[in-house]
């Protein structure tokens, strides 16, 4: 009898635990806040347009004609690794490592030698908040290039270092994943000269 009750017990509490996942994804139950999940550095896993990935390298191919005759085919590739950082006051960004891989061409000589260069792009970068009872994140925009100063993302998952927002703009569903990178990068919120160069 005393096992039966400690069973409909655990069902109780699990049931109800179950009906306090506020996020699709989860998690389902958490004893860290929000603002302790979103704090941090993150790792873009996925950045997809209406399913496309948008993360994939993008690579362009050429063909010259040498002054002394013959041909120079070669390809030049970019692949860029995106990260985001949120603080727990309320400041976020994003910025990319990229590596482009290119080619400097001498058509006298009917060289082209590559060379691949290296660099950290602060992309945006402004003040974030919880909205809608929490169930969506606005990124403000401090950067006025931006055409809209700010952008509703829905959460979908905020579990610690595991992260997906989704938002549709005009008639495009963007989704993003973001997953654990191992250093703290919100440190670098205060002092961002620390990683970019310009």
């Amino acid at each position: 009898m005393l096992l039966a009750r400690r069973i409909a017990l655990l069902l109780v509490i699990a049931i109800a635990f179950g009906a306090c996942k506020k996020y699709e994804e989860g998690p389902g139950f958490t004893l860290r806040g929000k603002k302790g999940r979103l704090k941090g550095g993150y790792l873009v896993i996925s950045h997809t347009e209406d399913g496309v990935s948008t993360l994939d390298p993008v690579s362009y191919e050429y063909s010259y004609n040498c002054i002394s005759g013959g041909t120079l085919d070669f390809t030049d590739s970019y692949v860029e690794t995106r990260y985001y950082a949120f603080s727990k006051d309320g400041e976020w960004e994003i910025f990319h490592y990229q590596e482009v891989t290119t080619h400097s061409v001498d058509l006298a000589a009917c060289t082209a030698p590559e060379y691949t260069n290296w660099d950290w792009v602060r992309d945006a970068w402004g003040t974030w908040e919880f909205i809608d009872d929490e169930a969506s994140i606005r990124l403000t925009y401090d950067d006025e290039d931006f055409v809209n100063p700010a952008e509703d993302w829905e959460i979908v998952k905020l579990k610690n270092k595991s992260i997906k927002f989704k938002r549709t703009d005009g008639s495009k569903l963007h989704e993003v994943e973001l997953g654990p990178y191992d250093k703290d990068l919100e440190s670098y919120i205060v002092d961002i000269s620390k990683i970019l160069t310009y």
